[in-house]
């Protein structure tokens, strides 16, 4: 079973969306900070709930036994963290590590981890907005920042299969 975090949000709803159609079960949850109701109102198994919510995100993943979390969940709005430093750091690097360890301890296998161009140095594009992973990691934001460091910490675990 798939747990994906942000599940209502814009890249979060287009997956479980996606899902749906492909028949493949899944859970999903979801805080509504920047999100909408209207992008659930029709799913199942959804959970309003933090993944700061250690209680919580533990009874989901044993509840219907996650091996594979795709997580969507982040705050993302470029203009706001920069005003908002303390917010997104709590949230997108703070929570997102208690998350990432909750998710090794209870043995998830699969990890998903949804990035961003932000964390890539400017004026390195192969073609109009392109880049590589090969590119040269050089966040010009707060954001980018964020994304970053969890992707630098997400390299540090142990999951069978990590995506970033």
């Amino acid at each position: 079973m798939i747990l994906i975090t942000g599940s209502s949000g814009y890249i979060g709803s287009h997956i479980t969306s996606r899902l749906d159609k492909l028949k493949i079960k899944y859970v999903g949850v979801d805080n509504f900070s920047y999100s909408t109701f209207f992008n659930i109102s029709k799913k199942k198994n959804f959970f309003f709930s933090d993944i700061g919510n250690k209680k919580k995100i533990n009874q989901i993943i044993n509840r219907y036994k996650i091996k594979t979390v795709i997580h969507c969940a982040a705050f993302s709005y470029v203009l706001d963290g920069e005003k908002n430093k303390r917010k997104y750091k709590a949230n997108n690097i703070d929570k997102t590590k208690k998350f990432i360890d909750e998710c090794c301890n209870n043995k998830i296998e699969n990890f998903i981890f949804l990035s961003s161009s932000n964390v890539y140095k400017e004026n390195q594009l192969i073609k109009k907005n392109i880049f590589k992973e090969s590119n040269n990691i050089k966040p010009k934001n707060l954001y980018g920042k964020n994304k970053s460091q969890i992707e630098k910490y997400l390299s540090r675990n142990k999951f069978k299969s990590l995506i970033i």
